[in-house]
């Protein structure tokens, strides 16, 4: 897996990049941290931003669902305690 990473938190896509219906997104938070989910497309619109909460220290997951996303490149972001790991996204149908 390519793991992207900050002090407190680690991210990963689990699935095929490019996706074409679905992707998991895997975040490991070494400290319980408020955590959001926020995609952009190229140009910089939010597609998604979804707040997931308290969450505890730990592996996690949540899945993208993709299917009425526009073919493109997008740009995933978890965000715990105000500190965004990024990762690109490539969405093929």
């Amino acid at each position: 897996h390519d793991i992207a990473s900050v002090n407190n938190m680690r991210m990963s896509f689990i699935g095929a990049n490019p996706a074409s219906n679905s992707v998991v997104v895997a975040y490991d938070m070494l400290q319980d941290a408020n955590a959001r989910l926020m995609v952009l497309d190229g140009k910089g619109t939010k597609v998604l931003d979804q707040q997931l909460g308290r969450t505890g220290a730990g592996l996690h997951q949540t899945t993208l669902n993709v299917n009425d996303w526009a073919d493109g490149t997008y740009y995933v972001s978890m965000i715990a305690n105000g500190a965004p790991i990024t990762k690109k996204l490539m969405v093929k149908h």
